[in-house]
């Protein structure tokens, strides 16, 4: 994997990250995926999701904006109730969380049924974050990643450079976690992995 930052960032490197970080938002806040790409991801999660649930606590990581939240939220109450947030580190998104998602807060531990997130490219360390993103899952809870395919360098922005071995690489590390559900790697499309979390130990 390819990555622009070093392992141990300096304060003064991660706030040039964050600011890059927002002036690219800036850049992208309108940029908008189809429809039918986030139904799709949908029916992913739903299958994986516990049929009992009465209602999903579902989180969109990197959002730019809140139209993938207010897609989600319109497809999945169709189906199920449920409450799905976002969450940007760019106040000018207007998410409902203006955080950094490299590293979750943990007294979000157990807390979301499902995550989406279509930005792990934009993390500094993917293989850190995801495990901090793991750990936020309730128990069997679902993450799905949409990676996109860039063969170029990375840059202050857009942080890494994933390829196939890279990602077998990086799932490795939750592997303790939970189950690597689905890996699906198409020619031209972005790279789609689904992961749920295992289940709590029975007593």
């Amino acid at each position: 994997m390819k990555k622009y930052y070093p392992e141990n960032m300096s304060a003064t490197q991660l706030e040039e990250y964050k600011n890059y970080q927002i002036v690219k938002h800036r850049s992208k806040r309108n940029k908008m995926r189809s429809v039918s790409q986030y139904d799709s991801a949908w029916d992913k999660i739903n299958t994986h999701l516990d049929d009992a649930l009465e209602k999903i606590n579902l989180i969109c990581l990197g959002t730019r904006n809140n139209y993938e939240r207010d897609l989600f939220s319109k497809q999945i109450n169709k189906h199920r109730a449920t409450d799905v947030y976002s969450l940007d580190i760019s106040p000018e998104s207007g998410a409902d969380y203006i955080l950094d998602f490299n590293s979750l807060p943990d007294r979000w531990e157990n807390k979301w049924d499902a995550i989406f997130t279509n930005s792990i490219d934009h993390c500094i360390d993917p293989e850190k974050s995801l495990v901090s993103w793991m750990k936020t899952l309730k128990p069997s809870g679902v993450l799905l990643l949409m990676i996109s395919r860039y063969d170029g360098e990375p840059t202050p922005s857009d942080c890494c450079v994933f390829d196939s071995g890279d990602i077998s690489t990086m799932l490795k590390k939750i592997s303790t976690m939970g189950e690597i559900i689905e890996v699906t790697d198409k020619k031209n499309c972005d790279i789609t992995v689904i992961i749920k979390k295992n289940k709590e130990p029975e007593e």
